[in-house]
């Protein structure tokens, strides 16, 4: 299954909460950030209780005793109990949850389930939610069925690094690097996701001044895109682009259960998740939760 696009509609001050790669099975999962996010979607946020979700895949570590990784402290649940616990997760989210995506890891389990994303997709099936493949775009409507916006969602690949001597110029590489992933992959929407790095990066749209005139005034403006509901095309500096963390943990709370990323030697990086303000039909921020 390919590029898969979806339709939902939802009320014009909604939250959208952007996550991923919880890689549950493993003694690295964060467990306690997994119930803040759950309790998160489904209580108001910033007064406003219309919450809806998009999981970014790699749900579940899926790594067998056959695979090269394989760790009996590290990896202590079955394929079919991971998917077990994926549903249980997920469940109390009902309506909530508008999707779910494939990721790397759960791929990997298509000759288990029969066919390519056949762990994902059953766990959309047992939820009664849509399986959004490895990458999907939605398009929301108003109550009045008005398209308000475009949003694309994938998985990913690849690093998002930087080795910069300063902070600022690391994060600023990293920002860069996120929106060249992303761009190119759909020209017509607002906002751009994808998970996979485990890194929680988020780029705002960027307006720049430019001067017009008006008879002999001069007048000052800025470069926008006014109709970015439209099909039409949105300029790369004008969309919201996420990169939507993880919640798995560089060490686990058990002694020798050492995950992939400790023995790689990978950095520490913050544990959460993005949220998506829309008001007025309009997205208008994202906000980085660190559980």
């Amino acid at each position: 299954m390919g590029l898969v696009i979806q339709q939902f509609q939802i009320p014009l001050d909604s939250n959208i909460f952007l996550f991923g790669d919880i890689h549950s099975g493993t003694r690295s999962s964060h467990k306690k950030g997994v119930i803040d996010l759950i309790d998160m979607i489904k209580s108001p946020y910033m007064g406003v209780p219309n919450n809806y979700a998009v999981d970014h895949g790699d749900m579940a570590e899926t790594v067998t005793r056959m695979h090269k990784h394989f760790d009996p402290d590290f990896h202590y649940m079955s394929v079919r109990e991971q998917e077990d616990e994926c549903v249980k997760i997920r469940k109390p989210l009902g309506n909530h949850l508008l999707t779910v995506l494939d990721g790397n890891h759960t791929f990997r389990m298509a000759d288990t389930y029969g066919q390519a994303g056949g762990f994902a997709r059953k766990v959309a099936e047992r939820l009664g939610v849509n399986y959004g493949s490895f990458t999907t775009k939605i398009e929301f409507y108003n109550e009045d069925s008005d398209l308000m916006f475009k949003s694309f969602h994938a998985h990913g690949s690849g690093a998002i690094n930087s080795v910069a001597d300063d902070s600022i110029r690391r994060w600023a590489n990293m920002k860069i690097s996120l929106k060249r992933k992303l761009y190119k992959k759909a020209g017509d929407c607002i906002l751009m996701c994808m998970g996979h790095t485990h890194k929680i990066i988020t780029v705002k749209p960027q307006s720049d001044l430019y001067l017009v005139n008006e008879g002999t005034k001069i007048i000052q403006k800025y470069t926008r895109s006014p109709n970015f509901h439209s099909t039409g095309f949105i300029h790369p500096d004008h969309r919201y682009y996420v990169n939507t963390g993880s919640l798995y943990k560089l060490y686990s709370d058990e002694p020798f259960a050492a995950s992939y990323a400790e023995r790689f030697f990978y950095d520490p990086l913050e544990l959460g998740f993005v949220i998506m303000r829309v008001r007025g039909g309009v997205p208008v921020g994202l906000d980085r939760m660190i559980v």
